[in-house]
């Protein structure tokens, strides 16, 4: 692991700035020193061992939490203004709030397992695509799921990453897909190595389908079945179990 942290994790892990865009101001208005010099950018990286100082102070970075949310409907994984956030479903004292993050995204409609932290360490690790750590999704489909479509997704396909400069086109990886039952024609598992936005939906769609419905069922070898937890609902978790649980080496 790096032992090297950004300006913006040691600043968000501080509890003082409830958005990126109040961590840059205060980096361009020379509030934030390493050394008694100004910090260039939010993305300067400092060793973990060393200080910042904003507004003449030292920094003093919260304790690491980590949290695994059964993420509801209607809730978004990024501030938006139009659906209420996920790390405000976690109830804890302010600075700890404003702290905490999702890693990694499911989309409004979508529900399942998601972990929220404040360890930007972690959710580095986590997010790296040469970690390749799998993630499952109980999907439920418009139209059956013919023997065709398992095969193309199965091989990979070819998707728009929209939200892009030039919303370019990307082949996914094979995923893995297996239906419910031998005679469940609408729902299945599907798992993926990577996690490009609203993938599950796009890939389903190049292969002439539409998700109704998606839940993430398992992030490496953590599963939501295991944590046992309602919709909305959400359990703290000790972040070595946690670390253990997701990078636990899983067959794809």
């Amino acid at each position: 692991m790096s032992s090297k942290l950004s300006v913006r994790q040691i600043l968000k892990r501080s509890g003082l700035f409830a958005s990126r865009e109040a961590m840059e101001q205060a980096v361009q208005q020379q509030r934030v020193l390493y050394k008694q010099k100004p910090v260039p950018h939010i993305m300067f990286h400092i060793p973990a061992k060393d200080f910042l100082f904003v507004d003449g102070k030292p920094l003093r970075m919260l304790k690491k939490r980590y949290f695994i949310l059964n993420k509801p409907k209607q809730y978004t994984c990024q501030k938006n203004e139009s659906y209420p956030y996920v790390a405000d479903l976690i109830k804890v004292d302010e600075p700890t709030k404003k702290s905490l993050f999702p890693v990694g995204r499911l989309d409004v409609p979508s529900t399942g397992l998601l972990i929220i932290t404040n360890d930007g360490e972690f959710a580095s690790q986590l997010l790296q695509p040469k970690q390749k750590v799998p993630k499952t999704y109980n999907v439920f489909l418009k139209y059956p799921l013919t023997d065709a479509m398992i095969d193309q997704l199965r091989a990979g396909v070819k998707i728009h990453l929209k939200g892009t400069a030039t919303e370019e086109s990307y082949q996914t990886l094979p995923a893995q897909i297996v239906r419910l039952a031998p005679d469940c024609h609408d729902r299945c598992l599907i798992t993926l190595v990577e996690g490009k936005y609203r993938q599950v939906r796009m890939m389903f769609k190049v292969a002439g389908n539409i998700v109704l419905d998606l839940c993430r069922v398992q992030i490496g070898g953590l599963k939501l079945a295991d944590v046992k937890l309602a919709e909305g609902a959400y359990c703290e978790m000790h972040g070595e179990e946690l670390k253990k649980r997701v990078f636990a080496p899983q067959t794809i």
